[in-house]
């Protein structure tokens, strides 16, 4: 073997598993011209290692490796049957510094990294190893965007999203929002056409002898009325022709309801998404998906009262907690994800060097979508955490008032 077998290891190995992705052509034809151009990739590097070594040689005074007999150059590489060597790029720089050491070379005078940049490193690893870590680099620009895109998050949510309704809170009236009052005046009829088209046994208010049971609660006191829990048990009180009610204290009771059962499975669960779909557009609404189990827990003591947490989900429900409000909470996350994404794209428009580097962090996370992007991923993790800070500094300012 030459002095420099090292090296030619390394070399050897590239070719081994450009061989490997040659026959990987033969089987996955949707990803040929991918593969195609990863190969033309790797015999560049190869060529130009080659380079760096004869260059490396000649100041030396040392003699270039001789050609690999072992191989015909004629042989195409997907002729040769021997299995690949799967070994990462650490593997392989360690193996050429051993042969040089067997050879009487300082492994520190020939430094296998500095032959190619650290990008095509990089590569190389995450074609030899079985997969790769995905990293967002953030620059001040980046810090600064994602900080102010949570500020005006916060502000959102202070200025508009404010609390459902106007609360005498621990001593205090605190104002609601405004936008979810507007959104509520746009609400239906409760005996629209498609409530009298879609009865369910869930939907008594009277006489069904669970405490607190009235109008302004009975939606949050039925698991038929959660956009969550009703997709089953509310299916289940359609088939049985019952009622599965909360008491304000957090217990369940079944009351029968007959006369509006339906047998049949799928139509049980048809009737339960229209009797969904007509209540939501009235002025009570519905309550957030799953909310209504928070009824059943029973510990906890808040506010003046002492209220337990099934207490309180109640009252917030019948405080306007609902989702007419969840509309306008939204609004507050939009508007972290409106700013943040209008800076990527303008950043990426007048900074070229800033499009190659999102681009690049794109082609590697095997996406084109902004959602996915590594960068775009790690300025929206710090701009909601920005924002939810924003929101817990709301809910001390207002007393604690967990409507905030």
């Amino acid at each position: 073997m030459s002095e420099f077998g090292g090296l030619e290891v390394v070399l050897r190995f590239l070719a081994e598993d450009l061989a490997e992705l040659v026959d990987r052509l033969d089987n996955d034809l949707e990803h040929a011209k991918e593969t195609g151009r990863a190969l033309d990739e790797d015999e560049e590097i190869a060529e130009r290692l080659r380079a760096e070594v004869e260059k490396m040689a000649q100041k030396r005074g040392i003699k270039s490796p001789p050609p690999d007999t072992t191989r015909s150059q004629e042989t195409p590489l997907r002729a040769q049957t021997q299995a690949p060597i799967r070994l990462d790029w650490d593997a392989l720089t360690a193996k050429a510094r051993s042969d040089l050491l067997e050879r009487n070379i300082d492994p520190t005078t020939v430094k296998v990294d500095d032959l190619l940049d650290r990008t095509e490193v990089e590569r190389i690893e995450r074609r030899h190893n079985g997969g790769f870590e995905v990293r967002g680099r953030l620059d001040p620009y980046d810090l600064t965007a994602a900080l102010a895109a949570g500020v005006v998050g916060a502000m959102v949510d202070y200025l508009v999203v404010k609390i459902p309704s106007t609360t005498f809170w621990e001593g205090s009236i605190q104002t609601g929002s405004a936008m979810t009052g507007a959104l509520r005046d746009l609400s239906l009829d409760s005996d629209n056409w498609l409530a009298v088209l879609a009865r369910v046994p869930f939907d008594r208010v009277i006489g069904t002898g669970i405490p607190g049971f009235i109008p302004q609660s009975h939606r949050v006191q039925t698991f038929g009325h959660d956009p969550l829990f009703g997709l089953g048990m509310g299916v289940i009180d359609i088939i049985r022709g019952t009622l599965t009610g909360i008491d304000p204290t957090g217990d369940v009771a079944v009351i029968a309801s007959p006369g509006l059962q339906v047998a049949n499975p799928a139509l049980a669960f048809g009737l339960e998404v229209l009797h969904l779909l007509s209540d939501v557009g009235t002025r009570s609404g519905l309550p957030l998906p799953g909310w209504t189990a928070l009824l059943t827990l029973k510990s906890g003591s808040f506010g003046e009262t002492d209220q337990t947490l099934a207490e309180l989900s109640r009252w917030m429900f019948m405080r306007g907690y609902d989702s007419w409000h969840f509309l306008t909470m939204s609004t507050s996350v939009a508007a972290v994800e409106a700013t943040l994404r209008a800076y990527f794209a303008l950043r990426q428009q007048h900074d070229e060097a800033y499009r190659a580097d999102a681009e690049a962090e794109a082609a590697r996370a095997d996406s084109d979508r902004t959602s996915d992007h590594p960068r775009y991923q790690a300025m929206s993790l710090l701009a909601h955490g920005t924002a939810a800070a924003g929101n817990l500094g709301k809910l001390a300012l207002a007393g604690g008032n967990p409507l905030t």
